[in-house]
């Protein structure tokens, strides 16, 4: 367990205990007490990640600068870099205080929405949405859609799809045969 906390690895774990990695799966499932006491081990494992994580984006990883792949020295004494990661620093931020830092993603039922209380640009796009979604992003349906809308017309998905599939018919007409180009009705025999 103190190897798993310590590497945060199962296989490394099972290694330096020298056992087989399977062996850590069978106690899961045979050894009633196993299951917590690796939960405990897991907690401190997540802990030591934690504290990785906010070392690497907090102080920093030491690199060697090396020019011309070699390592630079001045003066005789090797010289190194400070990497910060600014990517893990916004990901603990997220984590530690979601409230402040977290994404914003706001999900609302449509069927909550009272219709009246929105704009008519709102309306639209919500529209727009929905449209999209229905026809599955295929942009010669959606215009077809909103052909339709603007014509006031009714709109059925089936309706869109259909002017969709004759439109791109159209677009892609078959070549014409060699007979055509040539200007006979047969070849010679």
């Amino acid at each position: 367990m103190e190897a798993f906390a310590v590497s945060c690895s199962i296989q490394k774990a099972a290694r330096w205990a020298n056992i087989h990695r399977q062996t850590h799966y069978d106690w899961l499932r045979k050894d009633a007490t196993y299951p917590a006491r690796f939960a405990e081990a897991r907690e401190r494992a997540t802990q030591t990640l934690e504290d990785e994580a906010v070392r690497r984006a907090v102080e920093g990883v030491r690199r060697p600068v090396l020019y011309r792949g070699k390592q630079v020295y001045i003066h005789g004494e090797p010289l190194f870099e400070i990497e910060y990661s600014d990517q893990l620093l916004i990901r603990l931020l997220e984590a530690f205080n979601p409230e402040e830092y977290g994404r914003r993603v706001e999900q609302i039922n449509l069927m909550d929405i009272d219709s009246d209380k929105l704009t008519p640009e709102q309306l639209d796009r919500i529209a727009d949405h929905l449209i999209a979604k229905a026809l599955g992003n295929n942009t010669v349906a959606i215009a077809e859609a909103q052909r339709l809308i603007e014509a006031g017309g009714p709109v059925t998905i089936e309706a869109s799809m259909q002017a969709a599939e004759r439109s791109t018919y159209r677009q892609f007409k078959p070549l014409p045969t060699a007979r055509k180009l040539l200007g006979v009705s047969s070849y010679p025999r």
